[in-house]
């Protein structure tokens, strides 16, 4: 299973920051920069609020110790290829949110460590946490950076087949990206189910959560 979604996970990355990039073109980009103070405090919520929810559901909450860490790593790492995705599903900025994942991954080299000195700190043990930074730009650079651009130079040389196939390469990256979520649950019901409990309750705090922080802050 895990050879499988060595290959799996990246492939399906790749194929759906592509279909990002033939959903975007350099005026969104331009517009995005035109409003840096929307920029900036969207960065400012996901480098400094997501920790801060991430410690106060840890403080409040009795939960496993696998939990904790997992809740802590996901607040304090930089957004996601696949965040992108969602956006183009919600009709939301996609440009302001390449931009915001470009600037959490660099930043990250920074804020990582920090996040894991403040955790050190509050919490009074040890994270054991180094920042992978080779791992972290490569990643940046091909499962971003790379599909992207491809994605804008097919939208700008050939719209014709972009506008022909946009809704069938969005329906594509569903499929995808479900059939992934499936296939994990399949293979491991058991392990999900005993975790399902002790985690669902966390989770779904932090969601709402993060997501207030970020329309209130919008």
């Amino acid at each position: 299973m895990k050879e499988f979604l060595d290959v799996a996970i990246p492939l399906i990355t790749f194929f759906l920051m592509f279909v990002v990039g033939v959903d975007v073109t350099i005026r969104d980009f331009l517009e995005a920069f035109k409003r840096p103070i929307g920029l900036a405090s969207g960065i400012v919520v996901q480098v400094i609020l997501l920790p801060v929810i991430a410690l106060a559901i840890i403080m409040t909450m009795e939960l496993p110790v696998h939990i904790e860490a997992g809740i802590l790593l996901m607040a304090a790492c930089p957004a996601g290829g696949i965040s992108n995705y969602y956006c183009v599903l919600a009709r939301s900025s996609i440009a302001i949110s390449i931009v915001l994942t470009v600037a959490t991954c660099i930043l990250a080299v920074i804020t990582l460590p920090v996040s894991m000195w403040v955790y050190e700190i509050v919490l009074g043990q040890a994270m054991n946490f180094s920042v992978p930074i080779k791992l972290l730009f490569g990643q940046l650079v091909i499962m971003v950076f790379i599909p992207v651009i491809i994605g804008m130079a097919l939208r700008h040389y050939r719209p014709e087949v972009v506008e022909g196939h946009k809704k069938t390469l969005s329906l594509v990256g569903v499929i995808a990206l479900a059939g992934l979520v499936v296939f994990v649950v399949i293979q491991q019901p058991g392990e999900i189910l005993a975790a399902l409990s002790s985690s669902i309750i966390p989770a779904i705090g932090f969601t709402i959560a993060a997501m207030a922080a970020g329309l209130i802050t919008g």
